[in-house]
This record gives structure tokens, C-alpha cells and sequence, in this order.
């Protein structure tokens, strides 16, 4: 992890319970059912750490995907391990003090096994802790309760008797051991990055009445600043605490290096279980996103146009998570309804947004107020093709958000009447903003400009002020090591922290183009761009009787460069780069020192066809 050096309390110590597998093992993972065993004394309330069972080698299978760490089970990844006849997984868990063990069970070529759980105690005795046939090939959860071997060392030996001693395999996912310890529970966590969600559209109540409720009980950053234009550079800073230029995932084909220490995992080792929830292929196990996670719901077919398929699921879980069974989680809730086409479901926009007394403006007006292309409109744009009047675009984006806002609420709720509300720290930020015609760019978020790079930031929960709005820059590589403090009981150690206490209007903040096109900061002072490779952004516009019309596409050589005074001029329209007396050797030495620091960046990985067309039909083009 770069970033802060803050790393939450220390009087957490993870203890790995080893594993041993005898003949040939795999990688695949879980999800929930209940299987109730072991009835002979009472469980504890809650489970105050997660131990996460892990084998000590992990021989290649064909049953584990690319990444090596995920397998997919219904609509469920799990990190998980497999038995085929006659092999068996043996767990040493060190028994410190009452618990439980869980693991998931699923097999896609024997849904009628017969799944075994022994117990070796340190005398040599075996007892059996379940016997059970697997009910189908989706994840089935077993869960053995351990009490009565507190204060003493135990393995547990899992096995199966196949139906077809042929062609049976079982998979064996997320398997934990959950604690009652004396030490206090780290705090839940629960990040929700919005796609494409400018930091001004969740400013009105009547909008995003449910983010607007959250920051009223929290902080709210009103100059949050993302690391990158684009969706997986933009997360993977999120998720790692690096900058674009250091963890190398440069666009939404690359693949996020499995080097890298991720937030999950770090709070893995704390104690917490760890879960997410995406809506999109290139946040996804393929692409090195679920690293770290316990489970893994992938993007399912039209995540991306509504997300609450996903959101119904995280429910499921957070169920799960609350109650008897009481554990502390980390859960990132991903969600891309804001982006284009723009427009949330139907019901929505004509029940709730409608009974809100919102309602779309007239699709064409007469002159056009949108930019008229001299040929037909680029593929990122073609979804407009035929509407005249540029406020009913921006309404149908503005109506997006506010869709995003109910999903969240539905969470908010949820952990509200689970009881989870008061030990759950909620942080709601995006990956980056959208042009609505900021610098000639409609509809996109290219370019190095604040409406592509300004988002929302709202952290609220235990440890963190309430009603506090603060005007300092923050960046989107900050939340790691603040997420990561807090769950310690000591986010005031970070800078992220002290700049909503005593904001610091002149701290500099990086950010960087899709594809490492361009790099710049901003700071107290000015916003900085330059252009390490050729690219364009946005359209010149000329205004007619007709309406306005395209002249020219905003192309740029490698070495271009834009400064301007943001007190000045907050609305970026003079570049001063070309005046003297501007500063300008200055700002460009700031640029060559980060550019010798840069790492190479990650590969591209392979996209099916499905990736590929859904990519470009996103405007997202290589």
C-alpha cells in the first residue's frame, strides 16, 4: 500500500490457521446457505474477528479461472479449494477462544455427494462434526460450531464421497474461522464508488435526498479530486492507495498486478471478512479486482444499465453478516447506473422521479442547443442521435444519479434496521465525474478537467464528525490509508482526516488521463496539464441561426500544456502556459520529476467479444 503510512491499530494480529492438501488441489469459491452441526453447546452472539483459512501451496486446476484465486458459482466468486475422490483438505486451527467454522460447498459435475467434516483432536480423536448431501451445484454454506474445542489446537479434515467416483470434484469456498474475542471488533466498512458522478449532482436534497442525509451525518469533501479519468485506473488507485503512474493500470484493458497489497487484503489480515459487488466486466475477477476478497459478486447481464440486482444481493449478504452471527465486514458496492446511454429504468423515471414532480424537458427543440456534427455523431455519442434539445439529455443524466442515489438508500436503509448503523463507517466517493459541455466535451469525461475529475466524498460513521463540509483537496488515493486508520479507531492520523478539521487549501493533488495521455495536478494555486502523447478531447463549436455546429475536433500534440489561475479564472477558459512570467518552468519540473518516478504499465489483458463491443460502445476506445 502507498499513501499514508497510517495503518489502523496494530493490536489486531491476524492468525492464520495453516491448511494441508493431500493429492491434488485447487483455487475456486463460495457463497450462503445454512447447514446448522455441532449442537452441543451455545454459539456465542457475534464474532468479533475473521480468521481467513488459506492452504499453505496451491497446486494448478482446472477448476480455477484466470486469476488464480476465484471460482464462479451461480452468480457468486469464492476463493476456495477443491477435492476430487480419495484427496482430503486438512485445517489446523489454533482454538484461542469459542468459535465457528464456515466453508461453502458446490460441485458443477456431482451435485449428489456426500460431504464429510472430521475433527482430530490433539489426543488423536476423531469425531464426525457433519455428514450431508450437497443439495445442488450452487454454493451451500456448513457451519460447525467449535466451542466446545475452545483452548485447544484442532483439524479439521474435509472430505467427500462422490456419487460418480468418475467425474466428481467438490469445490471448497470461503472458509472462515469467526472468533469471540475479548478485543474490541474492528468497525464495518462499507465503500460505494457510483460510476461517472460529478461531485455537484449530489448537492440538492431533492435529487439525492439519500447522500444528502448521509453527508449531513458525516463529512462531506466538496473538493474531492479523482486519480484518472477512467473507470479501472480510477478504482485501482482507490482500492491500492497509488497513483495511476504507480500501480500501471493505465485504461480499462489493464489488468490490475496481482503484486500489489489491495485494500481487501489488508483488511483481511485485520480480522474482517471481505465481500464486493460490481456492475461492470473491467472491475471484475479477470481483470485482478477481486484480489483479497472473500467473495466476489462479478457484473451479471444488465448490471450496467440498473444495478439493483446487485444491490438485492448485497442485501442478502449484509443479512447474513448481522444478528447471531454478528462479523466484522469489509463490503465495496460498485454501481454504474450514471453512466451513458443516460436514463434509469422506466419504472423509476415514471413512479418515484415523477412523483418527486420531476419531468423530462421536450427530446427536440427548434433551434438545436446541441451541437450539431457535420456527419453522423461518433459512436460514444450515438446514443443521442436524433435529440435536439441539450436539457433533456442533462435532466436523463441528472435522473440517472438520483436512480444510483435510491440503490444506495436501499443500503443505507438496510444496515439502519440490521442494526449495523452505529459500528458501520460508510464512504461513498466515484470514479470520476462527466463533461456536460465543459470545455467542449459532451457527454465523456475526457480530458484533465475539473467536471471529469471533481466527485463526491462522503465518509460517515464511528469516529468521524458529523455535519462537517470541507472546501480542502482531497484525491481518491487518500481513502486506502484512511479506510484502513479508521477501522483502527484512528483516522485522525491521516491527512484526509485533519484536512476536515483544519482544511489545507494548498495541498497539491495529481491526476491523470485514460492511457497515460496526459498528466496534471492542482493545487492551492493552479490547475496544471500536460500532454505526455497526442490525443484529442471534445469539439470547437460555432454558434449559427440553426444552432451550434461542430468545427473542429479538440486535437493536442505530445508536449501541449495548459495552466491556468483557478482564482482567477475558476472556470479554466485562459491558458496562461504561453505567458510570461507564468510560472510555467516550475509546474514542468514538477511534471519531469513524476514522470522519472513512473512504473511501466500493467499488461492488457484478453477481452472476449462481449468485453471488447461493450467497451467501445462505452467510448471507452484504445
Amino acid at each position: 500500500m502507498g499513501g499514508d503510512s497510517t495503518q489502523g491499530s496494530d493490536s489486531l494480529q491476524l492468525v492464520k490457521p495453516t491448511a494441508r492438501i493431500i493429492g491434488l488441489a485447487s483455487c475456486v469459491f463460495a457463497s450462503f446457505l445454512a447447514t446448522a452441526a455441532c449442537e452441543r453447546s451455545q454459539e456465542p452472539k457475534g464474532y468479533g474477528f475473521v480468521s481467513h483459512v488459506e492452504p499453505v501451496r496451491r497446486p494448478p486446476s482446472k477448476s480455477r479461472i484466470e486469476d488464480g484465486s476465484l471460482a464462479v458459482r451461480g452468480d457468486q466468486a469464492k476463493q476456495s479449494w477443491a477435492t476430487r475422490p480419495g484427496e482430503v483438505l486438512e485445517i489446523e486451527v489454533p482454538l484461542l477462544s469459542p468459535a465457528r467454522f464456515e466453508v461453502s460447498v458446490a460441485s458443477l459435475d456431482d451435485p449428489q455427494a456426500q460431504v464429510r467434516i472430521d475433527g482430530i483432536r490433539s489426543d488423536g480423536t476423531r469425531e464426525r462434526l457433519i455428514e450431508t448431501p450437497i443439495q445442488n451445484n450452487d454454493w451451500q454454506q456448513l457451519t460447525v460450531d467449535l466451542s466446545p474445542y475452545a483452548g485447544e489446537p484442532l483439524t479439521l479434515v474435509l472430505s467427500h464421497e462422490p456419487s460418480n467416483p468418475d467425474t466428481s470434484t467438490l469445490d471448497w469456498g470461503e472458509p472462515l474461522l469467526l472468533e469471540s474475542r475479548d478485543e474490541t471488533a474492528p468497525t464495518n466498512v462499507i465503500l460505494i464508488t457510483l460510476d461517472t458522478t460529478r461531485a455537484d449532482s449530489t448537492l440538492d436534497p431533492s435529487v439525492t435526498p439519500h447522500l444528502f442525509a448521509l453527508a449531513e451525518r458525516g463529512v462531506r469533501f466538496n473538493n474531492a479530486w479523482s486519480a484518472a479519468t477512467s473507470t479501472a485506473p480510477s478504482h485501482a488507485s482507490i482500492l491500492t492507495g497509488l497513483p495511476v503512474d504507480q500501480h500501471g493500470v493505465v485504461s480499462n484493458r489493464s489488468q490490475l498486478p496481482e503484486e500489489l497489497e489491495t485494500l481487501a487484503e489488508q483488511l483481511a489480515e485485520r480480522g474482517m471478512q471481505t465481500a464486493a459487488s460490481v456492475t461492470v466486466d473491467h472491475l471484475g475477477p479477470d481483470a485482478g479486482f477481486a484480489q483479497g476478497f472473500d467473495r466476489f459478486r462479478p457484473a451479471q447481464s444488465g448490471d450496467a444499465r440498473d444495478g439493483r440486482r446487485s444491490i438485492e444481493q448485497v442485501l442478502q449478504w449484509l443479512e447474513s453478516w448481522s444478528g447471531e452471527s454478528a462479523r466484522p465486514f469489509f463490503l465495496w458496492i460498485h454501481l454504474f447506473d450514471p453512466h451513458t446511454p443516460y436514463g434509469p429504468p422506466q419504472d423509476f423515471l415514471q413512479g418515484e422521479w415523477a412523483a418527486r414532480g420531476f419531468q423530462l424537458p421536450d427530446q427536440y427543440v427548434d433551434p438545436p442547443t446541441m451541437p450539431i456534427f457535420p456527419g453522423p455523431l461518433p459512436k460514444p455519442l450515438s446514443w443521442i442521435t436524433g435529440t435536439t434539445d441539450r436539457a433533456y439529455v442533462e435532466a436523463l443524466y441528472q435522473a440517472g444519479v438520483a436512480y444510483a442515489d435510491s440503490l444506495v438508500g436501499q443500503v443505507l436503509n438496510g444496515i439502519e434496521t440490521m442494526g449495523l448503523a452505529s459500528n458501520t463507517l460508510v464512504v461513498v466517493t466515484a470514479d470520476h465525474g462527466e463533461a456536460l459541455g465543459e470545455q467542449g466535451v459532451f457527454y465523456q469525461h475526457a480530458g484533465l478537467w475539473p467536471a471529469s475529475l471533481r466527485v463526491p466524498s462522503i465518509w460517515a460513521g464511528p469516529g468521524w464528525p458529523r455535519g462537517v463540509e470541507t472546501e480542502s483537496p482531497v484525491s481518491g488515493v487518500e481513502l486506502a490509508p484512511t479506510i484502513l486508520a479508521s477501522i483502527g479507531g484512528e483516522p485522525e492520523r491521516t491527512r484526509l482526516y485533519q484536512s476536515a478539521m483544519e482544511p489545507d487549501p494548498s495541498h497539491r493533488v495529481w491526476f491523470s488521463e485514460s492511457g497515460m495521455t496526459q498528466i496534471g495536478f492542482r493545487d492551492g494555486e493552479v490547475h496544471y496539464i500536460e500532454a505526455l502523447a497526442p490525443g484529442q478531447f471534445g469539439v470547437r463549436t460555432e454558434d449559427r441561426s440553426s444552432g451550434p455546429h461542430v468545427t473542429a475536433i479538440q486535437r493536442y500534440r505530445a508536449g501541449r500544456k495548459w495552466l491556468f489561475d483557478i482564482h482567477a479564472d475558476p472556470d479554466l477558459e485562459r491558458n496562461l502556459a504561453r505567458r510570461s512570467g507564468s510560472g510555467l518552468a516550475r509546474y514542468r519540473s514538477l511534471i519531469d520529476n513524476r514522470k522519472r518516478e513512473f512504473n511501466p504499465p500493467s499488461p492488457k489483458r484478453n477481452l472476449t467479444e462481449r468485453e471488447a463491443a461493450e467497451l467501445q460502445a462505452l467510448g471507452y476506445v484504445d
